[in-house]
Parts: C-alpha cells; sequence; structure tokens
C-alpha cells in the first residue's frame, strides 16, 4: 500500500522547470486567423481610398471633358466619323426615325427619387445606328406619349455600365435592369456608333438626365483621403510589421 502511494506521488508530481504545455492546433489556428481579421481591418481603408482616387480620376476627367465641350458650338452629326468614340460633344441632327420599342432602364435615381431613364435605338440619317437618352421618368408618374422632333439636339457620352445584382434583368426592350448592348446590334443590324446621345432639352413629360457625375470629384478626392488617414492611424496602432516575430496585439 505505501509503495503505491510512492509511485502515485511520483507520477502526479511534477518535475521542477518543466516547459509549459505546447499549444494545441485550436489556439494556434484561433491566432493565425485573428490576426488575419486584423490584417484585413488594415488593408481595407488603404483598399477604399485606391478606390475613391480611381472614382475622383474619372470623374475629374469627365468634368474637364463637359466644360470643355460647353465651350463648343453644336457640331452636325453628319461630319462625325463612324468609328470615332464618343467625346462629350454637342450635336445636332435632323432625319432620326425610331427602330424599335422604348428601354425603360429602372433604378435611375434622380434627386433621390426613384425612376427610370427612357432610351430609344434609331436609325440617323447616314443609314447608322444610335442609342438616345430620351429623359428621365418618375416611376410615380405614367409614361407621356413620345415623339421625335425633325431636328434633335444632345451631348454624345460614353456608355458606363451599372453594378447590378445576381438575378437582374437585362435586355433591349420594356423595363430592365440593365441594357443588353451586345444585343442591339442583333435585334438591330447597321453599323453602330459608341456610346449614347443624351438630348438636351428631354423629350416633353421627360426630365433631363444630369450630364454631371453623381458625386464630384472633390468629393471622392476627400473620401479617399479619409480613408487613407483611417489606414495610416490603424497601421500605427496594430503595428502588424511586428507580426511574425511574436504575437503582440492584445
Amino acid at each position: 500500500m505505501q509503495a503505491s502511494k510512492k509511485t502515485m506521488t511520483i507520477f502526479m508530481a511534477e518535475p521542477s522547470g518543466a516547459a509549459a504545455p505546447a499549444k494545441t492546433c485550436f489556439q494556434s489556428s484561433g491566432k493565425k486567423r485573428n490576426r488575419g481579421l486584423l490584417l484585413l481591418c488594415v488593408l481595407l481603408p488603404f483598399v477604399l481610398a485606391c478606390w475613391q482616387g480611381l472614382r475622383g480620376m474619372d470623374a475629374w476627367q469627365r468634368e474637364q471633358a463637359l466644360a470643355q465641350a460647353a465651350s463648343q458650338p453644336a457640331q452636325s452629326w453628319s461630319a462625325v466619323p463612324l468609328a470615332q468614340a464618343p467625346d462629350y460633344s454637342r450635336h445636332s441632327m435632323a432625319g432620326v426615325r425610331p427602330q424599335g420599342a422604348v428601354i425603360l432602364l429602372a433604378n435611375s435615381l434622380l434627386d433621390e427619387q426613384p425612376g427610370a431613364r427612357l432610351l430609344l435605338p434609331v436609325r440617323l440619317a447616314d443609314d447608322s445606328m444610335l442609342l438616345l437618352d430620351l429623359g428621365w421618368l418618375a416611376d410615380s408618374r405614367p409614361q407621356p406619349s413620345l415623339s421625335l422632333p425633325p431636328l434633335l439636339r444632345g451631348q454624345w457620352l460614353p456608355w458606363h455600365a451599372r453594378w447590378t445584382l445576381p438575378g437582374a434583368q437585362s435586355g433591349i426592350a420594356g423595363r430592365v435592369d440593365q441594357v443588353a448592348v451586345a444585343a442591339l446590334p442583333q435585334a438591330y443590324p447597321g453599323r453602330w456608333r459608341q456610346g449614347v446621345l443624351v438630348l438636351q432639352p428631354a423629350l416633353p413629360g421627360l426630365q433631363a438626365w444630369p450630364l454631371q457625375p453623381a458625386l464630384s470629384a472633390q468629393r471622392h478626392f476627400a473620401y479617399a483621403l479619409q480613408w487613407a488617414v483611417l489606414a495610416l492611424c490603424l497601421l500605427l496602432l496594430l503595428r502588424p510589421w511586428q507580426w511574425p516575430g511574436r504575437w503582440r496585439v492584445r
């Protein structure tokens, strides 16, 4: 009995100076996960700052192009080469013939009101095809009867792709979330010109779609500066360059 007690004492006693128990795989993976989350917190503001900076550059280029075009007289469309890209220039045209149904581009907010932009494929006097932006209509108002005047005036803009969620409806007629631009030449054969001509003024019963960006370049650059300052503060606070040596973040 005494021998057994001594044996138990030997097995239960810990030797002096014994090393601490090794970390389990769960503890190691947990620290790696926390480290990854903190690294994401540091990198995300930098990414958002770059994104806002790029959007600011796009808005600035558009503002400059619109300002330059506003100082130029309206050009006759017959002088525009077929392969020329949209350059924000102002044009006047006659002999325009509608070729299809009106496209209602939904989810187009104007002054924080939901509505749709009314687009129409037309054939020009030189037999080329172009997409017209007739104007904007609030969802709460019925669609007026639309007829093109003999002489149209507008500004020629590039076509900007939209951010749409999965399941969004894409098409070339009726109410859609996104215009299927690639399908237009199949439905209406011809030599298609790039971009869209935004009518100025809009057709009666519609509101003109603003040519200026929704957010100015200054606003985008201000947001980019805010995100960059936040990223710098997080970088100095968390000190990620010390992470590889020893886990120092408490």
